[in-house]
């Protein structure tokens, strides 16, 4: 790791035209972009896709906007912050049409969460 470091630290100095040495910008990810203009710093991503356009790189987005990472959320597309996924199907209940596994759409579940009555 202490190699890794150094390499990265010599690899950040730039000999400029004057004879000294000045830092350059660190690319962390290695993407071609610059950590003060990547949407995204620990994932490289050089196209820096922002398909909702909240500063925030899609490679390491949060698109429905709950606080949930999209690689961690449930329901990627529709706020969950709960991530409530009743039936432990991995599908938030948030997208789920059958929120306790009981074949009974909710719509036309008298007991949506009840997976004993319908």
């Amino acid at each position: 790791m202490r190699k890794l470091w150094t390499a990265a630290l010599v690899v950040g100095l730039a000999l400029t035209g004057k004879g000294s040495l000045r830092a350059e910008v660190p690319d962390t990810d290695y993407d071609g972009v610059p950590d003060d203009r990547d949407n995204c710093v620990n994932i490289w991503n050089p196209n820096q896709a922002d398909s909702d356009a909240d500063g925030v790189g899609d490679a390491c987005g949060d698109h429905d906007g709950d606080g949930v990472l999209d690689d961690d959320d449930n329901c990627p597309w529709i706020p969950n912050a709960d991530q409530l996924d009743t039936d432990h199907d991995r599908l938030g209940d948030a997208c789920d049409e059958d929120d306790d596994n009981d074949g009974v759409p909710d719509p036309l579940d008298a007991y949506p969460k009840d997976s004993s009555r319908s």
